[in-house]
């Protein structure tokens, strides 16, 4: 931090003879001016005062000599010959006006007098020009010191929050995504908002990483859960197969829990394999026209034995539909959905499938059920990952089958909606595309 501290330093004193030289010239040129401007209108003046007491007084010319001498300021002589200057110039000093050349305090006025040409100049003692310099480097000295004051200031203002950044970062490089950066009220605009926007950036990046670490952890901790729970099933009925005392009913039902737990660790994984194509963007949606309604009797279908064995009332309002979607996607949506109402509908429930067209064009499907419903607070996690409304996990599943069904229908161009009470059951609305002009073409119509 020190370092970048004395760089700063340098770099504002750099700054600062930079604009010492360039302040000085320009003063330098403008104090010039002035003065050249202030002795021209005093040797002007003078002279028109000598021309105007010879004229009442006719004092001779060797008598305004003694008097001048006596000035501290300014001398007056007599030239033994006519000056060099310019033709326009000897012109008008031929007409009786007054000529003044050069500049600061080597000004010198010419005019005539009793047929001689005089000419004012400063004498030696003349303080005009050394009072010039004095305010000139008085003024150049005060602005240096309000310069580099007002330079330092903005240097540690600006360093300051740099230095903050940069410790920031690295207790973030140290894995502490808690670390933030201190802000000002927005309300207070300075000309260097962009490092208060690249902090405020900073600190929306900590609270994702963070979001992402606990995310990670959990996710972790849940797919250890998950694939701890049938391993531990598995390990428990091998062990119990080795007794070669054991019945065969017993070893067929041993095995047949074994097969059930392989089964649950294979959809676990086939899941998360899933997931993480549509988030790579790895799968992408394959567009194919088929029928939707007729799509969803065959899932039904395929579900009644689940339905009958539990006793639940089925309802089925499908109204004839085609769309051009990815078939084979659109089919995992739908057996999640029904999966889920029949997982968490009482035994002897009703359970209502729905198909309907929009005034839109757009279908919607909805699975209506009379579970258990889900709480308010919990409806908003319902499809994250591994997230179960049950959280003592005793409920079967791993909590992916609705985050699943959410990327599908976000790579398909769809929409899913949620409306539940608890002991009152939920209803899950999908709403989809009647053409998925996004998606890639691909096979024939089925």
């Amino acid at each position: 931090m020190l370092k970048l501290r004395v760089k700063w330093t340098l770099f504002v004193v750099l700054i600062e003879v930079a604009a010492l030289l360039l302040s000085g010239g320009i003063s330098a040129l403008v104090a010039n001016a002035l003065l050249t401007e202030q002795v021209r209108a005093s040797e002007q003046d003078l002279a028109e005062l000598v021309l105007r007491v010879h004229e009442e007084e006719e004092l001779p010319f060797s008598r305004f000599e003694e008097l001048f001498r006596e000035h501290s300021v300014f001398r007056l002589s007599a030239l033994a010959q006519m000056p060099d200057l310019p033709q326009e110039q000897l012109d008008q000093l031929a007409q009786g006006e007054l000529v003044s050349t050069g500049r600061g305090d080597k000004v010198v006025t010419y005019f005539a007098l009793s047929g001689v040409t005089a000419v004012i100049s400063p004498s030696p003692a003349n303080a005009l020009a050394s009072q010039a310099t004095l305010r000139w480097l008085l003024n150049t000295l005060l602005m240096f010191g309000v310069g580099l004051v007002a330079m330092w200031m903005l240097s540690m203002a600006i360093s300051k929050p740099i230095v903050a950044l940069t410790q920031a970062a690295r207790s973030v490089a140290g894995g502490d995504f808690s670390a933030k950066v201190p802000l000002r009220p927005q309300t207070k605009k300075r000309p260097y908002d962009e490092i208060e926007e690249l902090s405020a950036t900073f600190n929306h990046m900590t609270d994702e990483l963070k979001s992402f670490d606990y995310l990670r952890k959990d996710f972790i901790s849940n797919v250890s859960h998950e694939i701890k729970s049938p391993l531990t099933t598995i390990s428990g009925y091998a062990q119990l197969l080795a007794d070669e005392t054991l019945d065969a009913a017993s070893r067929r039902e041993y095995i047949h829990n074994i097969r059930l737990s392989c089964a649950q660790l294979s959809g676990l994984c086939e899941n998360l394999t899933r997931i993480s194509q549509l988030e790579s963007g790895k799968r992408k949606p394959i567009a194919q026209p088929f029928s939707l309604d007729e799509q969803l009797r065959r899932t039904v279908a395929a579900m009644m034995p689940e339905f009958r064995r539990r006793g639940h009332e089925l309802t089925v309002d499908l109204t004839p539909a085609f769309i051009v979607s990815d078939k084979l996607l659109l089919e995992q949506v739908w057996q999640n959905l029904l999966y889920n109402a029949a997982k968490f509908t009482p035994d002897g429930g009703h359970i209502s499938l729905s198909l309907a067209a929009q005034e839109d064009g757009r279908l919607c499907v909805r699975v209506k059920d009379t579970g258990v419903g889900i709480a308010p607070e919990k409806i908003t996690h319902i499809f994250e990952k591994f997230y179960q409304a049950d959280s003592s996990h005793h409920t079967e599943g791993s909590g992916l089958g609705l985050s699943l069904v959410k990327r599908i229908l976000d790579a398909c161009g769809g929409e899913i909606a949620v409306q539940s009470e608890l002991g009152h059951g939920s209803t899950f609305t999908v709403t989809l595309p009647a053409a998925n002009h996004g998606a890639q073409p691909g096979a024939r119509p089925s």
